[in-house]
């Protein structure tokens, strides 16, 4: 289990490598990957690794907007970090949510993000995502070492813009 994912995060880290830095036409506008909004775009595509990785590489800066299906869809595979909570405003509270446990396409795509809610009836209801999409390297040991030198190296190599990815943006 462990060989078979490190041989895909392998594979992947080689397409970035080779395929990931040219420019392509896989974004459509109005009806394929994203809709395009004044001042942010709408991720249409539940393949979330390659319509980020393209958005980041073709530099635009803009924010992703999530819907809620695909805010719900990350908080059922994300894992909350409740050591992490915080509370900000009035009920609310913001806690990092990692994806690293979540399948190929979450994990590469999010690693750690955070969330924001508040309990309610002695449940939790979550409110709003915020993420930063970009190739940021961490100090040694706060991401796996893999993952590290994955972003590292693409760091080095790409020439994309970081990007904003939420859910709620308001809310934050």
């Amino acid at each position: 289990m462990i060989f078979r994912r490190f041989i895909n995060i392998l594979f992947l880290f080689i397409s970035l490598l080779f395929c990931g830095c040219t420019t392509t036409t896989t974004r459509e506008f109005n009806g394929g990957y994203f809709k395009v909004t004044p001042t942010s775009i709408r991720l249409v595509d539940q393949n979330y690794f390659w319509a980020l990785k393209q958005h980041y590489l073709e530099g635009t800066g803009l924010d992703v907007l999530l819907t809620k299906d695909q805010f719900d869809n990350l908080m059922r595979h994300g894992e909350i970090d409740f050591s992490t909570a915080e509370l900000i405003d009035d009920d609310f509270f913001v806690a990092n949510v990692s994806f690293y446990g979540s399948d190929l396409d979450l994990h590469l795509s999010f690693g750690t993000a955070t969330v924001k809610f508040k309990m309610e009836n002695n449940r939790i209801e979550f409110y709003a995502f915020r993420d930063t999409y970009n190739f940021d390297p961490k100090p040694w040991g706060e991401r796996g070492t893999v993952n590290e030198l994955i972003v590292r190296a693409y760091n080095k190599l790409s020439n994309g813009t970081q990007f904003g990815i939420y859910y709620n943006k308001t809310l934050f």
